[in-house]
């Protein structure tokens, strides 16, 4: 599940940095502030990373061969228990009105998931990041930079591998 909230918190020529596994966005998605503004940035490069991740793990399938298709989704706002307590008292009232509840939310996702109409145009679809009404949207202008999702793949591969380290 993604968002297209990157488009909207961060211009389309800042650069995201995901190469260090300890570092840069990674660890410090748009900073440390603990105000809305600054959640809401940080929310987005986790969503910029869903996107990336979905497009390579696409590239990754496709090379491979395998018959499977990855798609990102953002099912728009969705009016849950922790959208309310996210949202600062002053815009509650607009988030409220443009959100969807926790009934329709989930629509978008059950849509890529299983209709038919998502896998008889997988060339449309493959790869892609999709709002709720089932359209292909651009989104944030380094969602489609294949070196920056092959730089978020490499780090988090060494997170996971680290952490198996850890673990054993």
């Amino acid at each position: 599940m993604s968002s297209d909230t990157p488009a909207f918190s961060h211009a389309e020529d800042f650069k995201f940095e995901f190469a260090d596994p300890h570092g840069g966005d990674l660890k410090y998605p748009s900073g440390q502030g603990g105000g809305f503004w600054d959640r809401m940035r940080r929310y987005a490069v986790s969503k910029l990373a869903i996107n990336l991740q979905a497009s390579e793990l696409q590239a990754r399938y496709d090379r491979e061969g395998l018959p499977i298709m990855v798609i990102a989704v953002c099912p728009g706002t969705v009016w849950t228990p922790g959208t309310r307590r996210a949202i600062p008292w002053y815009l509650y009232y607009i988030w409220y009105f443009k959100s969807y509840s926790e009934e329709m939310g989930p629509r978008s996702i059950l849509f890529a998931g299983v209709s038919r109409e998502c896998r008889a145009a997988e060339r449309y679809y493959k790869g892609q990041f999709i709002n709720r009404s089932h359209m292909v949207i651009r989104g944030h202008v380094a969602g489609h930079n294949p070196q920056l999702g092959r730089e978020l793949w490499a780090a988090t591969q060494q997170i996971v591998d680290e952490f198996k380290q850890a673990s054993t």
